[in-house]
């Protein structure tokens, strides 16, 4: 009894003091929300709405999809809610952005602080080309606050010009 009890001890003291760690990054061009949002998925509910708006399956004029990836009836993929957590990011159609990377994640103060950057199309398509971006960025539970901060530069060779695009309060303990 005293072991299993020593053991959940443990378990929340490491939650509340692990560092902010990105676990996995799954980014692209062809999601299906053709709006800017930034969305934080805390269960599986949350998750499946999130996935399901990304990957409806669109049919266009002959009954073809938009591409291969969107097979409608995919489930998203297995994330464990109890360890984790998934930031989704959508760029809407914005002209020139083929993705988006995890910078940087770090503790300040009480909080988290998540860093991204976008993945600009190559040189010969970067103004001509128009995708609807996405990142959907797995992090573990630091159950602290996160801020997650966007580059803005409009310059690669400019310094980056880190802006909070999103605000997500300390998650509850499940």
């Amino acid at each position: 009894m005293m072991t299993a009890l020593w053991a959940l001890i443990l378990g929340v003291i490491a939650a509340q003091t692990s560092e902010l760690k990105v676990l996995d990054v799954m980014t692209g061009d062809d999601s299906n929300v053709h709006r800017p949002a930034v969305v934080m998925a805390t269960n599986e509910q949350a998750w499946q709405r999130i996935w399901s708006e990304h990957h409806a399956s669109v049919t266009m004029s002959g009954g073809a999809t938009p591409n291969n990836f969107h097979v409608e009836g995919d489930a998203p993929p297995h994330v464990d809610f109890r360890k984790a957590r998934v930031l989704a990011i959508f760029a809407g159609n914005t002209p020139g952005i083929t993705g988006f990377e995890a910078k940087k994640a770090e503790p300040k103060g009480g909080s988290d602080i998540l860093r991204i950057r976008p993945i600009p199309a190559p040189q010969s398509a970067n103004n001509r080309y128009i995708g609807a971006a996405f990142a959907f960025v797995m992090l573990n539970n630091t159950r602290r606050p996160l801020t997650v901060q966007m580059d803005m530069r409009r310059s690669v060779q400019a310094p980056p010009d880190w802006q909070v695009i999103a605000k997500f309060s300390a998650e509850k303990k499940q």
